[in-house]
């Protein structure tokens, strides 16, 4: 009787959006905050207040849009502008690393929202709730997807809207 208590708290309908939304966050949340905390991927680009990780290529993304918001234009221009408009309003509003800290939160949130749309979207695809729970599970605890998002880099965004674009085109 404990076992089918315990299944149907870990599998209830995958229409249940509170539950999964809540539990992606869960489990994205503990490699994420164990990132945070560990502080171990830094490439020595220091960003005073920031909490979350740099790679060699976070420099290129928050460099224009800075020189942009101290009138020197876009510059340099080697980069799409497009995490640099994600970046930008937090620019905006907040210190640097208060902006950059908003920014893998926010990285953080749809990544925990893109485990429920993948999932849904293979609930789709093949009709099952097996397959719903499986893809689920797998990707929630999938450590290789999670590690970008407490980095300032274009991976965690770029993955989970991909997600977004496999969910909406299985809808249609």
């Amino acid at each position: 009787m404990k076992l089918k208590k315990i299944a149907g708290f870990f599998f209830p309908s995958s229409s249940t959006w509170g539950f999964w939304l809540c539990m992606g966050l869960f489990f994205k949340g503990v490699l994420f905050f164990i990132q945070i905390h560990d502080h171990s991927v830094d490439n020595g680009y220091p960003i005073p207040g920031f909490i979350g990780g740099s790679w060699g290529d976070t420099q290129s993304y928050l460099v224009p849009i800075d020189n942009l918001l101290s009138g020197k234009g876009y510059t340099p221009d080697f980069r799409l502008p497009g995490y640099g408009i994600v970046y930008l309003p937090f620019a905006l509003l907040f210190s640097k690393g208060g902006a950059c800290n908003v920014l893998i939160f926010i990285q953080f949130i749809v990544s925990s929202i893109s485990v429920y749309a993948l999932a849904l979207s293979v609930k789709n695809i093949f009709k099952s709730n097996v397959f719903f729970y499986i893809t689920f599970y797998l990707y929630a605890i999938s450590s290789f997807s999670n590690c970008y998002d407490s980095i300032l880099l274009t991976e965690s965004l770029t993955t989970s809207f991909l997600v977004f674009s496999i969910y909406f085109f299985s809808r249609y």
